[in-house]
């Protein structure tokens, strides 16, 4: 069963910058707990500030702990000096067409 994480960013407006730079840290240490795929980050071309996120796990332990790993929490408290709100999602694929 494939895994995906999702999270919807919203971001302060003037801090894009650095939120990219401080996800793309999140996501490359996403890559050691054992993120599969390259995780992507999507910027709204509709709302102003709205970013989109995602990455592909193995299974859906691998995923949980990844959340519960030593650092994550410290690396999400940087990505929050720069955010106004996030709603994180772990989803499995149930179809395709």
């Amino acid at each position: 069963m494939t895994v995906y994480t999702h999270t919807t960013w919203h971001v302060i407006p003037g801090k894009e910058a650095e939120f990219e730079k401080r996800w793309a840290d999140w996501a490359d240490w996403g890559h050691q707990a054992g993120l599969v795929k390259g995780a992507k980050l999507l910027k709204s071309s509709d709302e102003e500030g709205v970013f989109v996120s995602f990455g592909v796990w193995k299974d859906l332990g691998q995923a949980q702990a990844w959340r519960k790993a030593a650092g994550y929490a410290e690396r999400l408290g940087k990505i929050q000096q720069v955010i106004n709100s996030f709603e994180p999602r772990t989803l499995k694929q149930v179809g395709e067409a």
